[in-house]
């Protein structure tokens, strides 16, 4: 991930709409940069993982839904490059697992859920005391005082390395480019490639 050279497709769309307006409509495929930390997921978490060894963070820890594209490709993320990973998940806990959370598991991320009003105060210092509070007195990876030593990501990845990370997404965009749309989560990508 951190040295690797990406091969991302173009695509052009078509349809009779798009041909009658003399439109060239392409379609970059980020989603095919990886098979398990695809699309944005790749580039956001570039630097983090980058910063979190240099700085030897062995655990790391995010937030997200039940759902959490994101928290699925930190979890793989952290199987390949040898880091712990802690999932914080919004709501209350339902077996079975469902499957987003299932592979996440399986790939080692423990996962803690907290109630939808404490989680709607994540940023607050006190919640990431609670949070601290919680993965130092359960120790899942058995790490001792380093427990208490994990490297911070917020929810859906998005911080100053994401935005770096994403930047790089506009090297891939044809220079002839007159308009680029893109989706918008919590605001990372789109940041680093504008």
């Amino acid at each position: 991930m951190y040295q690797e050279t990406l091969q991302i497709p173009l695509d052009s769309l078509n349809s009779p709409i798009i041909e009658r307006h003399k439109i060239n409509l392409k379609l970059l495929r980020i989603d095919q940069t990886h098979p398990m930390i695809s699309g944005n997921k790749w580039f956001k978490l570039k630097y983090n993982l980058i910063q979190a060894q240099q700085k030897q963070h062995h655990t790391l820890v995010s937030f997200g839904g039940a759902y959490s594209n994101h928290l699925h490709a930190l979890a793989y993320a952290g199987k390949k490059y040898h880091f712990n990973t802690i999932g914080i998940i919004r709501g209350e806990e339902y077996y079975p697992l469902n499957p987003t959370l299932s592979d996440a598991s399986q790939m080692g991320m423990k996962l803690y859920y907290i109630d939808r009003k404490t989680y709607q105060q994540k940023h607050t210092q006190e919640v990431k005391d609670y949070i601290s509070q919680i993965i130092v007195q359960d120790d899942p990876f058995k790490l001792g005082a380093n427990s208490q030593r994990f490297y911070l990501i917020p929810e859906g990845g998005t911080n100053q390395n994401a935005v770096l990370g994403a930047s790089e997404i506009a090297q891939f965009i044809p220079d002839n480019t007159d308009y680029v749309c893109l989706a918008c989560g919590t605001g990372g990508t789109i940041a680093g490639v504008i």
